[in-house]
């Protein structure tokens, strides 16, 4: 019984991964672009966080987030944007990952 659970478990958990596999991505590509894009990288702090899915790769994002600037004042922001596969859509640019290393 317990082998039973075990793998209906194992089975729930897989399945719900796969669900969010957009999600995950488009939270990895836009990490990767603010890191690419910020004065002080490591300062990168997300607040608040939504986003709409809409289809299996498409996520649209709305995000409050603060970053240390060049004088080393920490420098809230909202920004909206949208992730599709490996691209990154804001403020009317597409980049891609690959951009970013």
């Amino acid at each position: 019984m317990k082998k039973i659970l075990l793998l209906m478990m194992a089975i729930v958990v897989v399945s719900l991964s796969s669900c969010d596999e957009g999600v995950s991505n488009g939270r990895r590509i836009y990490k990767a672009y603010f890191k690419h894009i910020l004065k002080d990288p490591d300062s990168f702090t997300v607040y608040d966080e939504k986003y709409t899915k809409d289809g299996e790769y498409t996520v649209n994002w709305e995000l409050d987030y603060g970053a240390k600037n060049s004088y080393g004042g920490m420098v809230r922001e909202q920004v909206s944007f949208t992730t599709i596969g490996n691209s990154i859509f804001i403020d009317g640019t597409s980049y891609d990952v690959r951009d970013f290393k």
